[in-house]
């Protein structure tokens, strides 16, 4: 997100560079040439073509950079190139030229905080990025940025407000995100789950999902966690999902359909993806469907988790349980053998 916003600035911004040893060439020619000559830098730009861009203002400066009216403009993009090519300190002199020279173009100081940021001067970086925003109040685009930087150094208060500006202005899923994110780096899983929420409704992603599934279960919210999760087909859940959703109906005390769903579907020789070859999602279920009565669907779990894990006694404690509810006493026995030995082992 904030690369883009890096790229469409820096593309937008009317301003760059430096004004290098160059020989003027006439008003007529430069007329001619440097107009498309910055266009075409724009264009590279916008295609994340900063070493390009840099060789095409390298040679308009060259011919044009001492012209009375067009070398300020050459110099002035020439800083954003630089900036872009991952040269701040080269790019720094001629940014701070571009706001000294037109202090009331908010996009000059964007550039300049981006190039002082990246020079780890801080303070004068917020400095700018706020004159920024107070040039450009109603522009979205720079308080995003202005409030990733603020969550960057953790000025969660100011940052929140920059992407409730934001949001306000563009309802747009950046400021949503920004908002989560300043959340949860509070320890606020619960608020989080409220912005990233709204961002899977708007767009419902594998993304999205796992980020809303990752706040809810920060905030230990089992139900809404059942209830995200239980409409997603079985193969469209990644093994963190599937465990989730396990443990989330495990928690619930009701019925264990999705952990019969994936009985059913190991039966038949289904996909599962990645959460068949988990123990820890075999193991879950066992549980669930030990809890519901299902013992023969529960001792197949069951023995699916020790298959994928034999040395861990919690799954081999599970595959006991069961075959003592099953009325299987001599295998459970041996099974609690393993089990004290596997234990004994691991305090040696």
């Amino acid at each position: 997100m904030r690369r883009t916003l890096h790229m469409w600035l820096a593309a937008a911004a009317l301003t760059a560079g430096l004004a290098v040893d160059c020989r003027a060439g006439d008003a007529e020619d430069a007329a001619r040439e440097v107009p498309p000559a910055l266009e075409r830098v724009d264009a590279l730009l916008a295609q994340g073509r900063a070493a390009d861009a840099l060789v095409v203002v390298d040679g308009v400066a060259r011919r044009h950079g001492t012209d009375p009216l067009y070398g300020w403009q050459i110099s002035n993009r020439r800083g954003v190139v630089l900036l872009a090519a991952g040269r701040p300190g080269d790019a720094l002199p001629l940014l701070e030229a571009a706001v000294s020279r037109s202090p009331l173009v908010p996009e000059h100081h964007r550039n300049l905080a981006d190039a002082l940021r990246r020079l780890g001067r801080r303070g004068r970086a917020l400095s700018e990025y706020q004159q920024t925003v107070e040039l450009a109040p109603a522009d979205p685009v720079h308080r995003l940025e202005h409030a990733y930087v603020l969550l960057d150094f953790r000025m969660w208060r100011r940052a929140e407000h920059e992407f409730r500006a934001a949001l306000d202005l563009c309802s747009c899923p950046e400021a949503e995100r920004g908002l989560a994110e300043s959340m949860l780096q509070q320890g606020r899983p619960a608020a989080a789950a409220v912005h990233l929420r709204r961002l899977h409704g708007a767009r419902p992603t594998a993304r999205n999902r796992g980020d809303l599934l990752a706040a809810l279960q920060g905030a230990g919210a089992d139900s809404a966690i059942l209830e995200l999760l239980t409409a997603v087909p079985a193969e469209s859940l990644s093994t963190g999902e599937a465990v989730a959703l396990v443990q989330a109906e495990g928690v619930s005390g009701g019925d264990p359909v999705r952990s019969l769903e994936f009985m059913a579907i190991r039966r038949e020789g289904g996909v599962l993806l990645s959460a068949g070859s988990s123990p820890v999602f075999w193991g879950r279920i066992a549980l669930n469907l030990l809890a519901a009565d299902r013992l023969d669907e529960a001792l197949e779990a069951a023995d699916a988790a020790v298959a994928l894990a034999p040395d861990v006694p919690a799954y081999r404690q599970n595959r006991a349980a069961v075959l003592q509810r099953l009325g299987r006493q001599a295998e459970a026995l041996r099974e609690l053998d393993e089990v004290r030995r596997l234990t004994t082992e691991g305090k040696e």
